[in-house]
């Protein structure tokens, strides 16, 4: 007898314990370090500096299909430390971040792991309710013009009904109760069945308030409607889907001078199409320039995200024929193209074969995807790609015995261009420029670390990692050509 109730509270105690789960990713994709503690400091995953993350499972978010590093930890709550696992002199982290203290249930960070600096981002994958977001299936996406909403249902359900209305309209094609079936979508990875309701138009003024999801028998209560909202049998708002499509900015228009500016938050990035030249008899020339909106994580963006049939195109084809005489493409009529640190997709922009210039300003690790530029080079004279990381180029990514010229600004770079035309045959001018305005260690990026190489000369007059130093060309090293640089950083 003793020895049963001995097992019963031994279960207890573990039924009752709670779970800590930190998922992480990085500025550069390398696994962090994680040193845990808790309450009573006793280290929970190793000795200062922990364990390496990437021994631990990882995982997908359907957010924003990036690589989460995670570990999960039987306590209520603890304490950690993302580092690199370096050891300076003094025994502690060479780059490490402060001390998270507190952490409870899931939560979620971005973390620099060459600066030490981190993000709690939980409220961005959790909503306030406490439901994760990454627990929903694929199918959950956002609905154009349309009123949409999803349900998760209880793990017994193999059906649901929607019943939706506002105070002058009932929006169910039925008409009657228990209202329309809806359709499954998918389960959540804890085996909740998801149901979808793609309801009729949009049609402003006359929208549903109400929302009540059923399965013939069991309902919940009458729901305040939220276009895109994902709810559960208790009535609770889990999450609202945010619009993936490309929001374009009014745009701006002068008598020689279009500007369009799109926004897709989905695929986090930002694009600017304007004109940079307009001759006369000749209508506008365009450049393209696409940059992410948070530069912690990659921008991705689809096939059809430029061209738009619905919207954004229409609007781009109309303004030119306003202003040019003509109704032209972006597609046809893009000259210049600039990414900033955008990864292309395969056959990206092959069929843009108007391309004169392409610039590539990557900070990271970037691999060109196979057919992204083979029908730019009917037209290219030039490639500029500053790329501090690895670069990798996909068979076929440029055309082959097409003369334009590639200036890159670091050896690695360098070789890894030269190892391309070699193995395609390409008639290409590859061209070395180490000198960007600001970089002073040759690195192909402007960072602080260019600052201090010049101060360190300026203090003690060495040249160490000193490769362009003299900014303004005046023959000497300044406090001027510090200036320089940080009107750089600051984007003057």
């Amino acid at each position: 007898m003793k020895k049963i109730t001995f097992l019963l509270f031994a279960l207890l105690a573990i039924t009752a314990s709670a779970t800590v789960t930190i998922n992480v990713r990085t500025t550069t994709g390398d696994a962090p370090y994680l040193y845990v503690w808790n309450g009573a400091g006793t280290a929970l995953n190793g000795n200062w500096p922990g364990t390496m993350m990437d021994k631990t499972q990882t995982y997908t978010t359907n957010i924003d299909g990036l690589v989460w590093f995670t570990q999960s930890f039987d306590e209520d709550a603890i304490n950690l430390v993302f580092n690199d696992g370096g050891i300076d002199e003094e025994g502690t982290g060479a780059i490490q971040s402060e001390d998270i203290r507190g952490v409870t249930g899931t939560a979620f960070f971005v973390y620099d792991i060459e600066e030490g600096e981190y993000q709690d981002v939980t409220d961005t994958y959790i909503t306030p309710t406490g439901f994760d977001v990454s627990t929903l299936p694929s199918g959950v996406v956002f609905v154009e013009g349309k009123e949409f909403a999803y349900f998760v249902a209880p793990t017994s359900w193999t059906k649901c009904n929607v019943w939706a209305w506002s105070g002058t309209s009932n929006f169910t094609t039925s008409g009657t109760w228990p209202g329309d079936p809806i359709t499954f979508i998918g389960n959540t990875t804890e085996g909740n069945p998801v149901y979808q309701w793609i309801g009729p138009d949009i049609v402003e003024g006359d929208r549903p308030t109400g929302i009540i999801f059923n399965n013939g028998t069991t309902q919940t209560a009458d729901l305040d409607y939220v276009a895109g909202g994902v709810y559960n049998l208790a009535g609770k708002l889990l999450y609202t889907v945010p619009k993936n499509g490309i929001e374009l900015l009014e745009p701006v228009i002068t008598d020689n001078y279009i500007e369009f500016v799109g926004v897709k938050a989905a695929g986090n990035y930002k694009f600017t199409l304007n004109t940079y030249e307009w001759e006369e008899n000749h209508g506008p020339q365009f450049q393209i320039t696409i940059v992410p909106i948070d530069p912690s994580r990659p921008a991705f963006f689809s096939q059809e995200d430029l061209s738009d049939p619905n919207y954004w195109e229409p609007m781009f084809l109309r303004v030119t024929e306003e202003m040019a005489g003509q109704a032209m493409t972006a597609q046809d009529n893009i000259k210049r193209l600039y990414l900033g640190d955008v990864q292309l997709l395969e056959n990206q922009f092959i069929d843009y074969d108007e391309l004169h210039i392409v610039g590539f300003d990557l900070k990271k690790d970037y691999t060109l995807p196979s057919g992204c530029l083979l029908n730019a080079g009917q037209h290219m004279d030039e490639m500029d790609v500053k790329c501090k990381g690895t670069m990798t180029l996909a068979p076929n990514s440029l055309p082959a015995n097409k003369m334009f010229v590639v200036t890159v600004y670091t050896q690695s770079v360098y070789d890894v261009w030269n190892s391309y035309k070699q193995a395609y045959n390409c008639d290409y001018i590859l061209n070395l420029n180490s000198k960007i305005p600001g970089d002073v260690d040759g690195d192909g990026i402007v960072t602080s670390v260019d600052i201090t190489i010049l101060y360190n000369y300026l203090l003690n007059n060495t040249t160490e990692g000193m490769v362009n130093g003299d900014q303004d060309g005046d023959g000497i090293i300044t406090s001027v050509d510090i200036t320089i640089i940080y009107n750089i950083l600051l984007g003057n």
